[in-house]
C-alpha cells in the first residue's frame, strides 16, 4: 500500500485539516488510507475504497467526542464517540455534504458539533475547488493495478 501522502485523495483531505486548524478545531487523530477490512464494505473491493478517519476524543469536545469518517463512495459521515473512541449506538449519520465538500463548510459543521450542538449548519455547502484534480487522481488510481507492498 502506499503511504498515506501519495494517495489521491489525500491532497483533499490536508485541505479539511488545515482549513479546522486554522479555526483551533483540529482533530486530535487522522488517518487517510486506501483499504479497509474485507467485507466491511459492500460497495467496493477494499484495495479500492478511499477513506480518512477524522476524531476529536471527548477532551476537545463539549459532552460526547466525535469521529468522522469520509470515503469516496459514501462521502462525510459522522458519530459520537465515548470513551476509547467507542461510537455511540445510534449517532452515525451523514453529513448530508458533496462528496469533496468545501473545507470552510465542513469546519463550520465540525465547530457545531465539537461545541455539542445537536443540529449542524445546513446552508448548502459547495464543492471543494480542487474536486476535480483529485476525481482525476482517483480514477488514474484505480486503473493502476494493486501493489502488493
Amino acid at each position: 500500500m502506499r503511504p498515506e501522502h501519495q494517495l489521491p485523495h489525500a491532497p483533499y483531505i490536508v485541505a479539511v485539516v488545515r482549513e479546522l486548524t486554522a479555526r483551533a478545531i483540529a482533530p486530535g487523530r487522522l488517518w487517510t488510507y486506501g483499504a479497509a477490512s474485507p467485507g466491511q464494505h459492500a460497495t467496493r473491493p477494499a484495495v479500492q475504497r478511499l477513506c480518512a478517519l477524522l476524531e476529536w476524543d471527548r477532551s476537545r469536545c463539549t459532552g460526547a467526542g466525535l469521529s468522522w469518517h469520509w470515503s469516496d463512495d459514501v462521502g462525510w459521515r459522522s458519530a459520537r464517540t465515548g470513551r476509547g473512541g467507542r461510537r455511540l449506538v445510534d449517532t452515525t449519520r451523514a453529513l448530508g455534504l458533496p462528496l469533496y465538500a468545501d473545507p470552510a463548510a465542513l469546519a463550520d459543521v465540525a465547530q457545531a458539533l465539537v461545541d455539542g450542538q445537536h443540529t449542524v449548519p445546513d446552508d448548502r455547502a459547495g464543492e471543494w475547488r480542487g474536486a476535480a484534480q483529485v476525481r482525476e487522481a482517483v480514477a488514474e488510481f484505480r486503473r493502476m493495478p494493486p501493489s502488493s507492498s
